[in-house]
């Protein structure tokens, strides 16, 4: 009778493992295309262009390697700065804001998206940090009103975002010259 009540624990947690791995895989072989195609798609909005909502799932077929790399490189720089007391992460999420952007729009490889990034953040670090802070407490309201607002809050988040790198990248003097990291 012994043995089988073990055996059900290892099953359970062999299950638990392969679980464990499936999520893992989806969140960084599948989450990141959705997530960069989406604020793809924000951006076309801010821009006054028709959204394609075919960007969702575009990224498989024709980026999908800087998506991933991208998203590997980002959220390691960021656990790395998380891990020297907190403000680093939070200073090195900020000035990587805009990498999904690049990925996406300007079709660079992830190491010249971050670097581009880096530079196009450059004296918009406060904002971007100000931006983040807000839109927690705005998604937090959002999930008071019976998680309905929730929508709303995080349409408003992210197109929000996406004004400000349009903003950013028009501002800029030159704006191939600071995208064409050479």
């Amino acid at each position: 009778m012994e043995n089988y009540s073990e055996l059900g624990i290892a099953s359970i947690g062999a299950f638990a493992i392969f679980a464990g791995l499936i999520a893992l895989a989806y969140t960084f072989l599948a989450l990141p295309v959705v997530r960069y195609g989406g604020r793809m798609i924000f951006l076309q909005a801010v821009r006054r262009e028709k959204p394609d909502f075919e960007w969702l799932i575009r990224g498989f077929w024709t980026n999908y390697l800087n998506i991933v790399l991208a998203n590997l490189l980002v959220s390691a720089l960021i656990a790395i700065g998380m891990f020297a007391l907190i403000v680093p992460g939070i200073i090195i999420a900020c000035r990587l804001a805009f990498t999904s952007f690049l990925i996406m729009d300007k079709k660079l490889d992830p190491i010249e998206a971050v670097e581009t990034s880096w530079k196009l953040t450059k004296g918009h670090g406060w904002t971007i940090f100000l931006m983040g802070f807000v839109a927690f407490f705005i998604w937090i309201f959002g999930l008071i009103l019976f998680f309905i607002g929730v929508f709303p809050a995080i349409m408003w988040i992210k197109s929000s975002f996406a004004s400000l790198y349009e903003s950013v990248v028009r501002e800029s003097d030159t704006p191939e010259e600071v995208v064409a990291v050479e």
